[in-house]
Parts: C-alpha cells; sequence; structure tokens
C-alpha cells in the first residue's frame, strides 16, 4: 500500500528575502504596505471625505501612516 506524500511547500515563517530588507521597525511597516499602496489609501481618503465634508482637511501619507499604526497598536492585546 502506497502512503499519501502531501505536497512540498516552502517552510512558513519569515524568508530570507525579509530577513534581508528588513532593518527597523519603519522597514518592516513598509514591508507590507508599499508607498504605493499609502498613496492610493490617500487618494481614495481625501477624495471620500470632499465627496462627504465641505471642509475637509487633505490628509497626507504621514498621517494615514500613522492611523493604520493605531489600528494596529489597538488590535494588541495588551500585556500584564
Amino acid at each position: 500500500m502506497q502512503r499519501y506524500q502531501p505536497a512540498r511547500t516552502p517552510r512558513p515563517g519569515i524568508t530570507c528575502y525579509a530577513i534581508s530588507h528588513i532593518a527597523d521597525l519603519g522597514s518592516s511597516f513598509d514591508f507590507f504596505l508599499t508607498d504605493e499602496i499609502i498613496q492610493v489609501i490617500v487618494e481614495m481618503t481625501n477624495l471620500q471625505g470632499q465627496c462627504n465634508n465641505d471642509n475637509w482637511a487633505a490628509v497626507d501619507p504621514i498621517e494615514i501612516k500613522g492611523y493604520i499604526g493605531l489600528l494596529i497598536l489597538a488590535a494588541v492585546p495588551l500585556m500584564g
């Protein structure tokens, strides 16, 4: 009787590519949210804000990164 062999897949975890490109907290953030992604979020946020509010103050990439950082921080459970 022949045994079932699962397909060989890469090992889970951080890759060599990621290790070589992440040096600090900022570069790890940029690894997942590139400047292009942030720019699209900024453009769409400002477009939606202008449509819904006449007094909309345009946001910039730094504000969006800060907001996303706060959302991530809020999702982290407090260590007691």
